[in-house]
């Protein structure tokens, strides 16, 4: 049977509602399925990042730890050792931030060492952990212990190894104490919502931290059955993303949750990082969203259904119907009015660029105290200016025309003039055409995108200093290459080093030096103009890029080199580190870019070279890269290349200069190397050994050495004029930490069959820098074997008594630039007398070396020293020459 027309009008209407209201339904899932999936990436992203930054944090506390485990046995052995541990405890506890007390007890709970005095004595054996200890003794966990209650009524918890004895027998534990000062900083820091918390988990399910703070939550235990922290620690993954209720506070929340396992070292119980996010105020805005388009879809399905009745009805009824079915759209356009100004989300109407309707919540989004002060404005009143609103209608409106609908974050503005992120959704009222008006809902994202724009400072900015990092810098000064392709002009690249940095840190401490590579990071910024990029590659090394410097490479140096001026010239004054005033200087390499014709690692690479060369000029300096340096490095390279081939093909050998005592009797000979090249003749030692160094080379070179001095030694003790004669062997410090170098000597001393007291090594100042306690105990173990020592070159480097009293030394030798200048300068010779006075309070032989006339062997022999190396006496000879001088003297 055939419809009737109003009946196929009826189904048409009908059809259409369907399909529209299927496209909205469609949409809204979308964006309910776009907002759950980018919410569990962020939280995700939230949670590894804090875990890298807890990592640090144990792995640290571990160092500690075992760097305490390993000098125990030292400070044991030792008279009042234990003291000194307390003392040498306290100075790491001062000097590293965020390191609680440490303790070292003994086997039976009592603490022996402590960088807190109060503690020595006092019994921790009642503590689980320490219990714990006692039934896991494995050295080689690092064990976390449960959260407990501290003193202050939060909680913490403890890292420690447990110490064997000689037998292997459990001896004790070292401990650290972990307050929850640093880790509650770490978790106010991800959150970026309010309706956010964040917490950490130990490994045995209870809560022990969590921000912000919420009575009554902390100390939970979230293992029980049918947890999400029981289903994540199940799972066996990493990290997981989970939404449902959360048995911790009792919500319906999404929560991420990451593991933080070590591997190295093992750690016996885990941390888990969760962030979470009510998912009430997560999807408010989608459902405030889908209010709007359901509130639309009815207001234009019932406009429809109104519209439909009232033609058909019209056509019935006369004028009176008609009167009648405008009444009722009356009510039905108060009603729509009703919802609009009570909707979560700013809306208004748009017709020829102005704002015909808005509501209330329009008004207080964009700072207005009513929709009166919008409506008939030009809606241009909501950006910062025309331009920007025209781009967004270019942006927009031909999506518009194209779909009916668009959708953007953009930047707009309030009433006060400040800043504001929305997400603006539209839809022409007419598909047909835009000159009947849009509708433009305004959902106020601002808070979303400070925390975009925190993740991403994370990702390209220096935490430190603020400045982009070394991605930043990459990709600005591939933009400078760029635009200098395009416009033909000159650029600069400046590599800035601070000079003896590594000196404040040793002295003052890294958060010194942190506080200077701040202060460094303004100053810069200070010197050069708003489109440069001044950026921090890493450690105390900051670059700067200076595009657009002209199109004449001299002018575009001159420019630069005012630049660099005005940088030393600011990075020479005063700094004030905490009460402290310090004086600190660079060195500045610059390398000129145009367009492509260089790389950006070549030019990384040259602007490195160039501040190399400007240290080895004296450090607070400017060089800009020369060809000539390049040919150098060539050299450089092929030095290297002829290097390698010299200890294949063994083209050393080892010169003798004698070391004699009063007027000239030989008493042992030092060895210098040789290198005897095929085509460049005899290279002299300091030509190759500053490149041997470098390259690790010295380490091959310093063996071949002492294996040739040594097999020289066992040869002279069956000559009845040489057998007293001991041979001096120049160490390197590179030589000499290398794992196994106690070993490597006596292994050379068993295979040659020299005499190990007639052997004497000689060291640097340079040695004594760092890790002196590993030193001693090396220096101990040749000693024992009678191996002897002389601390070379002394008096140009850095030496503390306090360490210089503890070596096994048998002899200091007194530099040459002292000896040279002896007779003519008071400030050698009073060095050269100090040096005298000092070996012989600690009852150390002293020599002389670079001794070239009689007047400076008369003055060291006044002074009390009475053995000399030099060329008064002999230069260093093959070892046939020498032998013929050593038995006529």
């Amino acid at each position: 049977m055939a419809l009737s027309a109003q009946a196929r009008q009826w189904l048409l209407l009908l059809t259409a509602l369907l399909i529209l209201g299927g496209v909205i339904a469609f949409n809204q899932f979308q964006d309910y399925q776009r907002i759950d999936a980018q919410e569990r990436e962020r939280l995700s992203a939230l949670v590894d990042v804090a875990g890298k930054n807890i990592v640090p944090q144990i792995v640290l506390a571990d160092r500690i730890i075992s760097n305490v485990i390993n000098a125990l046995p030292a400070w044991q052995a030792e008279n009042d050792g234990l003291k000194r541990a307390n003392r040498e405890l306290g100075i790491i506890n001062d000097t590293i931030n965020g390191i609680p007390p440490l303790l070292v007890m003994n086997a039976s709970g009592t603490v022996i060492v402590s960088s807190n005095p109060k503690l020595l004595g006092m019994n921790f054996a009642y503590r689980d952990y320490f219990k714990n200890a006692v039934k896991n003794p494995d050295p080689k966990i690092l064990q976390v212990s449960a959260p407990f209650k501290t003193v202050l009524n939060d909680f913490a918890f403890t890292l420690l190894r447990t110490i064997k004895g000689p037998g292997g027998e459990f001896a004790g534990i070292v401990v650290v104490t972990e307050v929850p000062a640093y880790f509650t900083n770490l978790l106010d820091s991800i959150r970026y919502s309010p309706d956010m918390w964040t917490g950490i988990v130990h490994g045995d399910g209870q809560l022990f931290l969590i921000s912000p703070d919420r009575p009554g939550i902390v100390g939970r235990d979230l293992a029980k059955p049918g947890t999400l922290f029981s289903r994540h620690r199940q799972s066996g993954a990493l990290s997981n993303v989970y939404s449902g209720f959360v048995y911790a506070t009792g919500e319906n929340r999404m929560i991420a949750m990451r593991t933080i396992q070590l591997t190295t070292p093992p750690m016996d119980k885990p941390l888990v990082v969760e962030a979470t996010r009510d998912l009430e105020a997560l999807f408010a805005p989608w459902r405030q969203g889908l209010l709007v388009q359901s509130v639309l879809f009815g207001l234009l399905a019932a406009f429809a259904v109104l519209g439909l009745w009232t033609l058909q009805r019209r056509r019935r009824e006369q004028l009176a119907e008609r009167q009648q079915a405008e009444s009722r759209i009356g009510d039905l356009l108060r009603e729509q009015r009703l919802i609009f100004d009570n909707a979560h989300v700013g809306i208004a109407m748009v017709r020829k660029r102005q704002l015909t309707h808005c509501n209330q919540r329009m008004a207080e989004i964009f700072g207005y105290d009513h929709t009166q002060q919008l409506v008939g404005k030009n809606a241009e009143i909501l950006y910062a200016s025309a331009e920007d609103f025209k781009a967004v209608r270019s942006q927009l409106y031909p999506m518009m025309e194209k779909h009916g609908y668009a959708q953007g974050e953009v930047e707009m503005r309030r009433s006060d003039g400040t800043g504001i992120w929305i997400m603006l959704t539209g839809r022409s009222i007419n598909p047909a055409t835009l000159a009947d008006g849009s509708i433009w809902v305004y959902t106020d994202i601002s808070e979303r995108k400070k925390a975009d724009e925190k993740i991403n400072e994370l990702a390209f900015f220096d935490q430190l200093t603020g400045l982009p990092n070394r991605t930043l810098l990459l990709d600005r000064l591939k933009q400078a290459i760029t635009a200098s392709s395009r416009s033909g002009s000159f650029g600069a690249l400046l590599l800035i080093d601070l000079d003896n940095f590594k000196a404040l840190n040793d002295s003052l401490g890294h958060d010194m030096g942190d506080l200077l590579l701040k202060q460094v990071a303004q100053r810069l910024i200070m010197c050069v103009r708003e489109g440069d990029t001044v950026a921090r590659l890493g450690g105390d090394e900051f670059v700067l890029v200076l595009p657009g410097l002209g199109l004449d490479e001299r002018e575009a140096a001159a420019s630069t080199e005012v630049v660099t001026a005005k940088i030393l010239a600011t990075l020479t004054q005063s700094y004030q580190l905490g009460t402290m005033t310090h004086h600190s200087t660079a060195s500045i390499g610059v390398a000129m870019l145009k367009g492509g014709l260089v790389s950006i690692d070549d030019l990384m690479k040259q602007a490195d070279l160039t501040m190399y060369k400007a240290k080895a000029a004296g450090r607070n300096a400017v060089r800009f890269f020369d060809p000539a340096m390049e040919q150098a490095v060539m050299a450089r390279v092929a030095l290297e290349q002829d290097l390698r081939l010299a200890l294949q093909e063994q083209q050393f050998l080892l010169h003798y200069q004698a070391q004699v005592v009063g007027d000239g009797q030989v008493t042992g000979v030092e060895v210098l190397a040789r290198w005897a090249h095929p085509s460049r003749g005899m290279i002299q030692p300091f030509d190759f050994i500053p490149l041997a160094e470098e390259t690790g080379l010295i380490l091959p070179l310093g063996h071949w050495v002492l294996e040739t001095a040594c097999r020289q030694l066992a040869a002279w003790a069956k000559q009845p004029k040489m057998f007293h004669l001991t041979v001096s062997v120049n160490v390197s410090a590179q030589q000499f930490r290398q794992t196994g170098f106690v070993e490597q000597v006596l292994e050379v001393l068993k295979n040659t069959g020299a005499n190990p007291q007639r052997l004497k090594l000689e060291l640097t100042e340079s040695l004594l820098v760092e890790n002196v306690q590993e030193v001693i105990g090396k220096m101990y173990a040749l000693k024992a074997k009678g191996v002897g020592f002389s601390l070379d070159d002394f008096g140009t480097g850095y030496s503390s008594l306090s360490y210089l009293r503890r070596l096994p030394l048998d002899q200091l030798k007194i530099d040459q630039s002292f000896v040279r200048d002896v007779l003519s300068d008071a400030n050698d010779a009073a060095i050269a007398r100090t040096i005298v006075a000092l070996a012989k309070s600690l009852g150390l032989g002293v020599i002389a070396e670079g001794v070239e006339t009689a007047a400076q062997r008369d003055f060291l022999a006044e002074a009390g020293c009475h053995a000399y190396q030099g060329y008064f006496f002999t230069r260093p000879l093959p070892v046939a020459e020498f032998e013929a001088y050593a038995v006529l003297e």
